[in-house]
């Protein structure tokens, strides 16, 4: 294209030419995301079978079986980590330095030949062999409103275990929350990260019947009033216990050197001879309430006021725990721990009991935090 008038010699005032400049990327330094050629979508297979009675004074008792079968979640590696035949053999003692028993892993050393592929580092590869089961029983007691009077009770036995579903904000598609071992995710099987074996959640409302007071002064003292609440207990959640350090001349991080880096932190890993979510912190317990009345001003026009209670007895809900169970205890070890001298007299590094272990790391989430009040009114015409 030419515009109108003599022929143009140069480039448009102000058009720049791209320039290319090459550039070969430093070897092993490179963090690379993607998914196995054999990826595929996961599948859910989900039923229940429920049974139903009805009772005398509009009362219903349900009872139900639950299921989920999921298949080929996502689970992500490094996938650039070579085979080995390397090993490594830790001591598992008590506070007294008494070896209790040994735990020998591989281990992916760093070094010329611990890449597959040496021009980069980390391939964060999403393979979809992780299968999940959730099989749960659960019991409804309910009443409809009658005689002022309503309620519903719910209760809860399941369990969910999976073989090492992706944690994290961006969990299925970017997720790093790799094995122990990557070339044994079998090991990563166990309780999920969701399990919750028991929950009871009842609620009640009460109405009591003031309108039918013949007295009317006492009626209009006490007609209008309304007292509902909501009572949760459950167990806790399910945490994974680490270790605090990992051992130095691993092509990436934790006991046996495979574990990617990226981990938040957490980079001496699973304590490999604890299954994962071993632990379960304290049971729930949150009751909320609210109280209300209504007011009647003329036919059309009334005012309600509404006050409510969230964990109305400010139970303190323990929601996490540091996470660190176990101390690496060996001199020029990435993590020189204040216990190192319990290895004294081991051929092999020790890891022993976290003293600390369980300290308190959070009491609030979402759902269950420190008690709150709040009033309300509203105007209805």
């Amino acid at each position: 294209f030419s515009p109108p008038g003599p022929p143009m010699t140069a480039p448009f005032p102000g058009a720049l030419t791209p320039q290319v400049t090459s550039f070969t990327p430093p070897a092993g330094s490179n963090l690379v995301h993607g998914l196995a050629p054999d990826f595929v979508n996961p599948l859910v297979h989900e039923g229940d079978v429920t049974f139903e009675k009805q009772l005398p004074l509009n009362m219903s008792f349900t009872a139900a079986y639950v299921f989920s079968r999921a298949l080929h979640l996502p689970i992500y590696v490094d996938a650039n980590v070579a085979p080995t035949t390397a090993a490594k053999t830790y001591d598992i003692v008590n506070l007294a330095g008494t070896t209790q028993s040994a735990l020998t892993l591989p281990f992916y050393a760093a070094g010329p030949t611990a890449r597959l592929n040496p021009a980069v580092g980390d391939i964060l590869t999403g393979f979809s062999d992780v299968n999940s089961w959730y099989n749960s029983m659960v019991l409804t007691f309910r009443k409809r409103m009658s005689h002022g009077v309503e309620f519903l009770a719910n209760y809860t036995l399941s369990k969910a275990i999976d073989g090492g579903q992706v944690a994290g904000t961006n969990g299925t598609f970017f997720g790093t929350d790799p094995p122990v071992d990557p070339y044994n995710r079998k090991l990563e099987y166990g309780t999920s990260d969701l399990d919750q074996r028991q929950r009871f959640v009842g609620s009640a409302v009460y109405v009591p019947p003031f309108r039918n007071i013949s007295n009317r002064p006492t009626r209009l003292l006490l007609d209008g009033f309304n007292f509902s609440t909501i009572v949760t207990i459950a167990t806790g959640q399910p945490e994974t216990l680490y270790v605090n350090g990992f051992p130095s001349g691993g092509v990436d991080s934790g006991l046996t050197g495979g574990l990617v880096t990226n981990t938040g932190g957490l980079v001496g890993g699973r304590a490999p001879f604890l299954p994962r979510n071993s632990y379960t912190l304290p049971n729930i317990y949150n009751t909320d309430l609210r109280v209300s009345r209504e007011f009647r001003i003329t036919e059309r026009l009334r005012l309600a006021l509404n006050g409510e209670a969230f964990n109305l007895f400010n139970h303190t809900n323990i929601t996490q725990v540091g996470p660190f169970a176990t101390n690496l205890n060996a001199l020029g070890y990435n993590y020189t721990n204040a216990g190192s001298g319990l290895c004294a007299g081991h051929a092999n590094a020790c890891i022993s009991p976290n003293p600390a272990f369980p300290s308190v790391t959070q009491t609030t989430s979402a759902i269950y935090g420190a008690r709150q009040l709040q009033i309300s009114g509203r105007i209805s015409f």
